[in-house]
């Protein structure tokens, strides 16, 4: 298993920052989901700290997290101010 530090967003949008044990990297980011957090950076910290050359591989994803994320507060507060009716499914 690989060790794996992050930062995160929860529901209420502040940002927490941690570590997390998983086998890989897609399951790094499912445990971060399970646990109601959406994952905007993870680096592996094995790399780090074996001191290997470079700096350990990050996977950022700020800018689609960020535009998802603000564009669903705007409908929440759309749906919330009667502007923009509920969606149906």
């Amino acid at each position: 298993m690989a060790s794996y530090a992050y930062t995160a967003i929860d529901a209420t949008g502040t940002e927490l920052t941690g570590e997390i044990t998983a086998p890989d990297l897609p399951a790094a980011f499912d445990e971060l989901r399970l646990r109601g957090l959406v994952a905007t950076a993870l680096a592996t910290m094995d790399s780090a700290a074996k001191g290997e050359s470079g700096a350990p591989v990050v996977w950022k994803v700020y800018a689609v997290l960020t535009l998802a994320v603000g564009l669903f507060l705007l409908a929440v507060l759309l749906m919330a101010a009667g502007v923009v009716d509920t969606p149906h499914t």
